[in-house]
């Protein structure tokens, strides 16, 4: 944490439409996936997103940024990993980004960023909310570790095809690479991931 800096001097507000160069900074800074323009425009503008900004001195230092939709809506690799554990008109929270900066990190910025989440789902309105999930790099350990402290638990292995930017880029995973060839969009990336899921009460 920066000299001279609380926790109370950090302020948490939603993202809007005119954090997105910020964002996109930060998420090229800390993902290893290339979003394209869209889901920017997406993440930062649509309401089923849910898209928090821990913010200090007016700089984001933080984000979240998680979607809520129908549980029939979950990608196909997931689906399968879900279906037991949820009742097939609920929804779910699918946690797409999570990231603080480096000089900022092990403050409890990122745990206060992900509470308030998990406390908007308690909501009357997100009632229909069962289980929150989302996908960690076999290889991040810190991330393992910081999720499985706040009772999410892994479930399965999975590997996660995600378009990269064009020049193959090759990312060791528990020692192996893992490419695969999408027939909807060129070169693809797999990497091994950790499904993580948090029940709702």
């Amino acid at each position: 944490m920066l000299d001279g800096m609380h926790l109370s001097d950090v302020v948490f507000r939603f993202l809007s439409l005119c954090d997105i160069e910020e964002v996109k900074a930060l998420c090229k800074l800390w993902f290893p996936l290339d979003y394209p323009n869209t889901w920017y425009n997406d993440v930062l503008s649509n309401p089923q997103f849910f898209s928090l900004a821990a913010c200090h001195s007016n700089n984001i230092i933080g984000l979240i940024v998680a979607e809520i939709k129908e549980a029939s809506r979950v990608n196909e690799e997931d689906s399968s990993l879900l279906d037991y554990g949820l009742i097939y008109n609920a929804d779910v929270a699918y946690i797409l980004a999570l990231g603080v900066m480096e000089e900022y990190r092990r403050c409890g910025i990122a745990s206060l960023l992900l509470d308030t989440f998990l406390r908007h789902l308690t909501a009357q309105e997100m009632k229909k909310v069962k289980v929150v999930y989302l996908h960690v790099l076999a290889t991040n350990d810190k991330a393992l570790r910081f999720y499985e402290k706040r009772n999410f638990r892994s479930i399965a292995d999975n590997f996660s095809c995600h378009l990269f930017s064009g020049v193959p880029e090759l990312f060791p995973s528990g020692g192996m690479v893992f490419i695969a060839v999408c027939l909807a969009c060129k070169l693809v990336l797999q990497l091994q991931a950790k499904v993580f899921l948090h029940f709702l009460d």
